[in-house]
């Protein structure tokens, strides 16, 4: 043990001092800097026993040296430097916990600055991640609560949600962030939870089912982790109002698709989600877009259906089974209909779509209800 100390020592006082003296040398010399930490696990001996006392003080010096050099790093002038911090932070954190928890306050900190000025995408996407390291670790620590949770997290969430409107680049980063957020920190994420809710809402209207797979995904899990938050709306009430409005939502696609000339028996009472854009008056492209945008709502019950609640939550199983056969019918609706409506020669096209729909809120629903 002694002799791995020593080793650690002498190598993190190169690194410090000769690696990464400089901003020059910390361009090219910040990938060889990453190998050293991670193959050599410099940070494994804080806090490590059986060590002599002069040992000791010598490794938490050079330690210490290493994390005002980092810190002075997150706060460069340059995005190299700033993105080199970013880089050795993350993983002196991840090797040594303890290092973090005593540079919480001073690191999240410099990150919260760093997402509110002009960047690289590249850094603020680095930054993000940072971020849900971060916090990843504080919700396990509970002296960090005041420091962190209640004084930064607000903070964050505000930061992240003002992010993600001004770069489309982040929104991915953005939105998994802030569903970790609300998963972890519900209290003080009740603050934000109506731009969350607009953000997500905006995503999942049907614009980025086929642009981005994936955005749509993370948009659907992050609004399904709202109702976690709780406050004037217990968790139970806000789940079963999503899920109905999103039921109801895709109701009002499929009478779309199939140009209902008369308003379904239950148009008055349907609850659907708010803020959605009207379609287009161009059948070919508004026919489209509502498949879009059925697909995107798809992606939220499944979202709500599969992510815990940490609560029994009353489930619709009538209303889900009849939007699955609204939606598995309506080719063969279509099919057998005498009406000579150009908007049916569409329908063929976009059958596989709603199908797959229709076999996804079964499958989903059916995993749910397990053994009932």
């Amino acid at each position: 043990m002694e002799l791995n100390v020593v080793r650690a020592e002498r190598t993190l006082s190169l690194l410090t001092n000769t690696y990464l003296a400089n901003t020059d040398s910390v361009k090219t010399s910040v990938a060889l800097v990453l190998d050293t930490v991670l193959s050599q696990n410099l940070f494994a001996y804080v806090g490590a026993t059986g060590v002599t006392v002069e040992t000791t003080k010598r490794y938490e010096s050079a330690v210490h040296k290493w994390i005002a050099r980092v810190s002075s790093l997150l706060v460069g002038k340059s995005s190299e430097s700033r993105m080199a911090g970013i880089l050795l932070v993350k993983h002196t954190t991840l090797q040594s916990p303890p290092i973090f928890v005593e540079n919480a306050t001073k690191w999240t900190t410099s990150l919260l600055n760093m997402l509110g000025k002009a960047d690289i995408a590249a850094v603020h996407a680095a930054a993000l991640q940072l971020l849900l390291v971060f916090m990843d670790i504080v919700r396990e620590v509970p002296e960090l609560d005041r420091e962190i949770t209640s004084a930064q997290v607000p903070r964050m969430n505000q930061a992240v949600l003002a992010l993600a409107d001004k770069n489309p680049e982040l929104v991915d980063a953005a939105l998994e962030l802030l569903m970790y957020s609300a998963s972890w920190f519900p209290k003080t994420f009740r603050p934000s939870i109506d731009k969350t809710e607009a953000l997500c809402l905006r995503l999942l209207n049907g614009s980025m089912a086929k642009a981005s797979g994936t955005t749509c995904k993370r948009a659907a899990n992050c609004l399904a982790s709202m109702p976690l938050v709780g406050g004037k709306v217990t968790v139970e009430e806000r789940w079963f109002q999503y899920v109905l409005q999103t039921v109801g939502t895709i109701e009002t696609c499929v009478d779309h698709v199939m140009c209902a000339e008369t308003p379904a028996a239950n148009a008055e009472t349907r609850q659907t989600m708010p803020g959605m854009p009207a379609f287009a008056d161009d059948f070919i492209v508004s026919i489209p877009q509502a498949a879009d945008r059925i697909t995107s709502m798809t992606e939220l019950v499944v979202a709500l259906l599969s992510r815990p609640v940490n609560v029994d939550v009353p489930i619709p199983v009538d209303g889900l089974v009849a939007v699955a056969s609204k939606l598995a019918l309506v080719p063969v609706r279509v099919a057998n209909s005498k009406s000579n409506r150009a908007e049916f020669g569409l329908v063929p096209l976009l059958a596989p779509q709603l199908q797959r729909a229709a076999i996804r809120i079964m499958a989903v629903l059916a995993i749910a209800l397990g053994d009932y």
